[in-house]
């Protein structure tokens, strides 16, 4: 009988360990869901604010094929790509990655919601067809447009990771890899669930590029 007293012990300080942990969870978990619609209803309060004065992005001409590459080659695709960035040129477009509707009604005002959020549309836009551009080009031979392309996405706090990736690679192969430090202080700047994937893939690129520079040096 003895024998089972410890091991009885040991499941009632389980027992009673978990129940403290579900009460904490649940204790945890309607605090938040509190702290939510308390600010969700101070948002749906705020006033609008003027849009006249926010940090907007502008597209140039340049990137546009017609500029980009005057005398060809005319990829059905690269027109494509161009035709949507054309498109974006008259809009709006602000970078509001990382903020939720909650944020934004706080920031401008919940009349001004639905506007804001079709700016940041724009951006989402802009970002993946930038990505999109600079990696057809790249398919094409073309790194001189493509890394200039590629640049205005990050010049734009874009997070996607392709952007990063194929930018880096380009400076890589044009023996600039000091470059690949902006990138990665840039990518520590977003406010992006892609933030650390970026900065890690950014750091993976450069320890390679020193391995390689370090076994090239030996071998001479």
């Amino acid at each position: 009988m003895n024998f089972y007293f410890p091991i009885f012990g040991l499941f009632l300080i389980f027992v009673i360990w978990q129940t403290y942990e579900r009460k904490k969870s649940e204790r945890q978990a309607t605090t938040q869901s509190n702290d939510f619609w308390t600010k969700e209803s101070e948002a749906n309060n705020v006033r609008r604010k003027s849009l006249d004065n926010e940090d907007y992005i502008t597209i140039s001409d340049n990137l546009l094929i017609k500029n980009l590459l005057p005398n060809g080659p005319y990829d059905e695709e690269l027109i494509e790509l161009s035709d949507t960035l054309e498109g974006l040129i008259p809009k709006r477009i602000l970078n509001l990655t990382g903020k939720t509707s909650t944020d934004l009604k706080t920031i401008y005002g919940v009349a001004n919601l639905n506007e804001v959020t079709s700016y940041d549309d724009n951006y989402t836009l802009m970002a993946t067809t930038i990505a999109r551009y600079g990696s057809k080009l790249i398919e094409l031979g073309l790194t001189k447009e493509a890394t200039y392309v590629l640049e205005f996405g990050i010049d734009s706090l874009s997070d996607v990771s392709s952007n990063y990736k194929h930018l880096a690679t380009l400076y890589m192969a044009q023996n600039q890899p000091e470059k690949i430090d902006y990138l990665i202080e840039t990518a520590k700047k977003l406010d992006s669930l892609m933030k650390n994937s970026i900065i890690r893939n950014l750091e993976s690129i450069k320890e390679d590029n020193a391995i390689n520079s370090t076994s090239s040096h030996t071998q001479e």
